[in-house]
Order: C-alpha cells, then sequence, then structure tokens
C-alpha cells in the first residue's frame, strides 16, 4: 500500500478515536436504531380500541361485547347511548372502531333472518383500518357460528343451517383506505424535522468552523442578535415547506385538506420552536459540519420512529409508549392527520398544541442559554 495512503488512513483513525461523539455515532447510533426500529415497526395490531352503540341490550349483543374484550386486539372503552356519540370519539381519535348493535337483533337470530351490525372504522390509518377489520370480521363469525349452533339445536334444526351476520361498514376520514392518505401528510412533519433542525445546526457551526463567530462576537453584535438573526430565516424556509407539501399532496396524490389552512400554519410555527431549538442545541455541542449532521440524524430518527408515522403507537411496547409523551412529532403527527383527514378544529386539538407549545418553549429556551453561555 502507498506510503502516503496510509498515513492519511492513520491518521483519520487517530482522529475518529478522538473524537468520542464520532465514534457513538458510527457504533452505538446502529444498534440503537436497530433495537428501536425492531419493537417499533412491528406488523401486528393490538390495543384497537372501540366503543358499542348497543340498543338490543341482550344477553347475545352483550356475548358480542365481552368476545370482542377478551381478545387480545380490542380495548372496550365502554357503552354509548347514542349512534351519534361515536362519531365525536372517532373525531378525537379516542376511538378506532365504532359498533352499532340494532334493537331487534337477538330477535332476528332467532328468527335466522340474517342480523345486521354497524360497523364505523376510522380509516385514516389504511393499514391499520383494514387489518382491525378483517380482526373483528374473524371474530364476530366465529361467534356467529357458535350461537347459530346454540340456537339451531335449541329449535331442533340441528346443524343444517348456517347463520351469518351482515355487517354494514361506514369507513370515516379515508373510504378507500388509500395509503397515501395515511402516510402524506406525515412528510411534512418528517421533512420540517430533518430540514430546519439540519439546516439551523449548520448554519452556526460554519461560523466555528470559519472561525467567523469569534469575529462577530467582537462586534457590537450582542449574543441574543446573533441568535435571532441565525435563527430567523428558518421558520419562512419550514412554511414553504408546509404549503409545498400541502399542495403536492392535494394536486398530486388527492389528499384533502377538510380543515382549516390557518390553524396548520399557527400548528407548523409551534413545531418549528422545538426543530429550531433542536438544532441550536446540535450547534452548541458539535464542532463540525459532519458531527452536525450525524447528530441531526441521531435525534431525527428516533423521532420518526416513534412519533407513529412508520407505525402506530399502540403496538409499541409500553416503555416506549410512555417515552414517546416527550416526542414533539408525535403531537405534529396527530395534528396535522386530524387537519387534513378528519376537519377538526382547537376544540380536539389543543392539547396537543399545549404539548407542542410547552416543549419547544423548554427545548428552545434551554438551547438559546446554552449557546449564550459558549459564547460568553
Amino acid at each position: 500500500m502507498n506510503v502516503r495512503v496510509w498515513a492519511i488512513a492513520k491518521k483519520e483513525i487517530v482522529q475518529l478515536i478522538h473524537e468520542p461523539r464520532t465514534l457513538a455515532m458510527i457504533f452505538v447510533v446502529p444498534v440503537v436504531m436497530t433495537l428501536v426500529f425492531g419493537y417499533v415497526a412491528g406488523s401486528d395490531i393490538r390495543d384497537i380500541q372501540f366503543a358499542v352503540a348497543d340498543y338490543d341490550q341482550t344477553t347475545v349483543s352483550r356475548e358480542i361485547v365481552a368476545k370482542l374484550e377478551h381478545s387480545q386486539y380490542f380495548i372496550n372503552q365502554g357503552l354509548v347511548r347514542r349512534e351519534a356519540e361515536l362519531g365525536p370519539k372517532l373525531d378525537a381519535g379516542k376511538i378506532k372502531i365504532g359498533l352499532v348493535i340494532p334493537k331487534d337483533f337477538s330477535r332476528d337470530i332467532d328468527r335466522f333472518s340474517k342480523p345486521q351490525v354497524q360497523v364505523l372504522v376510522d380509516g385514516t390509518d389504511s393499514n391499520t383500518a383494514t387489518i382491525a377489520q378483517n380482526y373483528f370480521l374473524s371474530i364476530i363469525d366465529s361467534l356467529a357460528s357458535q350461537i347459530s349452533q346454540k340456537e339451531m339445536l335449541k329449535s331442533g334444526l340441528g346443524r343444517s343451517q348456517a347463520m351469518t351476520i351482515n355487517f354494514q361498514y361506514r369507513i370515516y376520514y379515508n373510504p378507500e383506505l388509500k395509503a397515501a392518505y395515511y402516510m402524506v401528510p406525515g412528510v411534512t412533519v418528517m421533512i420540517l424535522l430533518l430540514i430546519t433542525t439540519m439546516l439551523t445546526a449548520l448554519s452556526i457551526v460554519k461560523e466555528k468552523e470559519r472561525g467567523t463567530i469569534e469575529q462577530i462576537m467582537v462586534t457590537p453584535v450582542k449574543s441574543w442578535e446573533f441568535i435571532l438573526g441565525k435563527l430567523l430565516p428558518f421558520p419562512f424556509i419550514g412554511m414553504i415547506d408546509v404549503i409545498l407539501v400541502g399542495l403536492v399532496a392535494s394536486l398530486w396524490f388527492g389528499v384533502p385538506i377538510r380543515g382549516s389552512i390557518t390553524l396548520l400554519l399557527c400548528c407548523s410555527a409551534l413545531f418549528l420552536m422545538t426543530t429550531l431549538g433542536l438544532g441550536l442545541l446540535i450547534s452548541t455541542v458539535s464542532s463540525t459540519q459532519q458531527q452536525a449532521m450525524l447528530s441531526t440524524m441521531f435525534i431525527v430518527i428516533p423521532n420518526i420512529l416513534l412519533s407513529g408515522f412508520v407505525s402506530p403507537i399502540a403496538n409499541m411496547p409500553k416503555a416506549l409508549q410512555l417515552l414517546t409523551y416527550i416526542i414533539p412529532a408525535r403531537y405534529f403527527i396527530e395534528i396535522i392527520r386530524g387537519i387534513y383527514l378528519k376537519g377538526i378544529g382547537i376544540s380536539y386539538l389543543y392539547p396537543q398544541m399545549l404539548a407542542l407549545a410547552g416543549i419547544g418553549t423548554i427545548i428552545l429556551a434551554y438551547s438559546v442559554k446554552g449557546f449564550h453561555k459558549q459564547l460568553a
């Protein structure tokens, strides 16, 4: 091997050994990401929230609810008095499925006249909705077969007849269960998170690498003016990205924007507080652009995996579900899908907006304080 090539390679290895953060990015991040992704990106759907409007109020209707409760897939959020109460629960994301059992359900079973039930499904996540439907249908069909056998034996018909239950499905928000309706709005979150965080971090680290940051700080410019001036362009860039993604989503993929665009931009501004704060924090702990980019990926990837963009949060282990409460992207994902697909407003989204505002304020304040100390 060429001596000069070996000398350069040796120098690079020595530099890597003396950069603990870079070593951690190289060797620790792949392991952590593999473990997290292995837990998060499962294809099984569990803990599907449902509610029931039971107009029949008989032993048979209660048996259906009990069968769903005792399965490993569904969690009962309780009975409601009227079908109209299921809609707001679907809007708020409190349930994924609503079951309506009509008044004459058990009587139809006794008469073998094909009883009907109505199933209301939240279709925002097409994959979850499809799998939930299949689980639901399998459980109810199994129970219908058991009930059918009991009723036929009672009536002396033996096993010559089979009873089926007719399902009337109503898919809310995404009737055609198009995957693009679920995925494309989430792209806005990923773009804002990646681009504004990385641009903020790199713009300040470049000043460090060039040595110009010291020259700036000996001028009359104050540290807060420097920070504000560096951060100011990126909210506008972020808003432009939100509008561009919205145009592509609507014009190319046909994704509807049912809610308020003004509310969408306001919530995007709240999310940008966290991304700008994270970028500023990364610039505080990074000395080179390479470190800044690696640190950005170290923060962005867990945010993507734990936000619910890749896989529903309900599928994750309980420990990771708790961890998602400090992930800003989780709340913005819920907001943007609610605005795009459900058309809901502040009355439903204020908990997520408050969470974003709180997390963003903490991250931005901590980052500004840390960077101010570094400049002092």
